[in-house]
């Protein structure tokens, strides 16, 4: 019964049957295993990684899967190195087999998180057809004439995680898009953000900040500036709820636009 509530997600409930199995002898390695797994997802990680060696000892068909299971704590815990060592030692033991597989995609997913900061880029060639989509007495700034335009894109995040529970992250990003006849809607951006996570057991609690400028043809044309907080709890099998707040303020610095200023929640 305990194995077939890790297999439908109940990992609380399934503790006390797989508990009570570990203590028989007759079952006690599978037993231990799938304990592991519901402990895993628990996140009770040294209890996880206790009863995956004692399964392994047990019953030595459980011991690559409990490899591949102690690669994943590590993961979770954020210790690259460890996790490293264990989803290689899988990768290299069976290659082709599904654990092999979940062992090689996980590792990309460790090369990737090992690198406290990213960066990123794009460059587009577009149509602008410039058609109004608004009332005529709110078509600000729309020419009505079409153009081609070339836009780049270039930004970093760095991450910052002090501890298992806290994350920082901190980001820029640059936009700037131009017109190769209508200038005058030559756009830049300058898009700052900075966030803090933290994870309590099934919950998740997130502060995001951003600030925005933008240049219309080299001149200041807006600022937008705002926050956003969020809460996300797990609900087991049923899925997560979420419940988020934000807040922005657009503040246009030129006079023809100064009527859209205003806050938006």
């Amino acid at each position: 019964l305990g194995a077939l509530l890790v297999a439908f997600g109940d990992y609380a409930d399934a503790l006390p049957y797989l508990r009570q199995a570990a203590a028989n002898s007759s079952t006690e390695a599978h037993a231990s295993f799938f304990l592991a797994i519901a402990q895993l997802n628990l996140r009770q990680f040294a209890d996880a990684r206790r009863n995956l060696d004692h399964a392994s000892e047990l019953a030595p068909e459980l011991s690559l899967p409990s490899v591949y299971y102690l690669g994943v704590i590590a993961f979770e815990e954020q210790n690259w190195t460890a996790a490293r060592e264990r989803l290689a030692a899988v990768i290299e033991a069976d290659p082709a087999s599904t654990l092999g597989q979940q062992a090689s995609s996980l590792l990309r997913r460790v090369k990737r998180a090992a690198r406290p900061y990213e960066v990123r880029g794009a460059l587009a060639l577009e149509y602008d057809s410039n058609v109004t989509l608004a009332p005529n007495d709110q078509a600000l700034g729309i020419s009505g004439k079409d153009d081609e335009r070339t836009t780049l894109a270039l930004g970093g995040t760095y991450h910052l995680r002090p501890s298992q529970q806290i994350d920082f992250n901190l980001g820029y990003d640059f936009v700037e898009s131009l017109y190769a006849h209508e200038s005058e809607f030559d756009l830049q951006g300058h898009h700052a953000t900075a966030g803090l996570g933290i994870d309590a057991g099934a919950a998740r609690f997130a502060l995001v900040g951003h600030y925005e400028f933008y240049l219309l043809d080299h001149h200041s044309f807006l600022q937008d500036q705002g926050f956003s907080l969020s809460t996300r709890f797990a609900e087991g099998t049923l899925g997560r709820t979420q419940i988020e707040y934000s807040f922005r303020h657009q503040d246009f610095l030129d006079d023809d636009f100064v009527i859209l200023n205003g806050l938006i929640q």
